[in-house]
């Protein structure tokens, strides 16, 4: 518990530390993500630059916003068909259950939720793997991430919480979303996952190594 309410925090720090970068940043990012299908490599550039904001403060820009967007911009595709095709599915399911008050319904309708949360928390976790590679790879990037999560799952439920919590309250606060919503959760995907590979020993601050197919099993 220490550790995930340590990497918020520390998300939230470096968010502070650069904030005008990453308000701008933000902008950025809603502005590319209006389209919907280009929201995950929207996403992509916003991670990349709070990533660079966490690693090397006085090289990040705004600009990185864009680089990473067409660095990810095929990847980003990828993944949007994928969220599509997962919404689809459980969305068709979860209205298919929705008469059922039943115990079997009301398991159903559970399962299918956590598909769509696991999802989303997959990528919570790839995004900031894939900004770690020196060849990024969707695939590996979403393993590494999928190994995390199961390594570390009381990790991922608070840290996962505290994000919610952040949607939440940037979808209820007016124009949060456009200015720090997008960004405070970048920052704190970064720096979960930078915190779960400094305790498998893959990283030691200063230095950060690149993160390629390597052997996630004791992270």
């Amino acid at each position: 518990m220490k550790a995930a309410l340590s990497a918020l925090w520390r998300g939230f720090l470096a968010f502070n530390q650069r904030a005008y970068v990453h308000i701008w940043g933000n902008m950025l990012w809603f502005v590319l993500s209006i389209p919907l299908v280009t929201a995950p490599a929207a996403w992509a550039g916003l991670v990349m630059l709070t990533h660079r904001a966490q690693t090397s403060p006085p090289a990040v820009e705004v600009r990185t916003v864009w680089e990473g967007f067409k660095l990810h911009f095929r990847r980003g595709l990828i993944v949007a068909l994928l969220n599509v095709f997962i919404l689809v599915v459980n969305g068709s399911n979860l209205l298919a259950y929705q008469n059922l008050n039943d115990g079997v319904g009301l398991g159903l309708r559970g399962f299918w939720s956590l598909v769509i949360l696991l999802w989303l928390m997959l990528q919570f976790y790839a995004w900031p793997l894939l900004v770690e590679m020196e060849q990024p790879n969707l695939r590996i990037a979403f393993r590494n991430a999928w190994i995390m999560m199961l390594r570390h799952p009381a990790f991922t439920l608070i840290v996962g919480l505290g994000a919610l919590l952040l949607m939440i309250a940037s979808t209820v606060l007016v124009g949060a979303w456009f200015l720090i919503g997008g960004s405070l959760l970048a920052a704190i995907s970064v720096a979960a996952v930078r915190s779960r590979l400094e305790a498998a020993g893959l990283r030691q601050a200063p230095v950060h190594p690149i993160i390629d197919d390597i052997d996630m099993t004791d992270v």
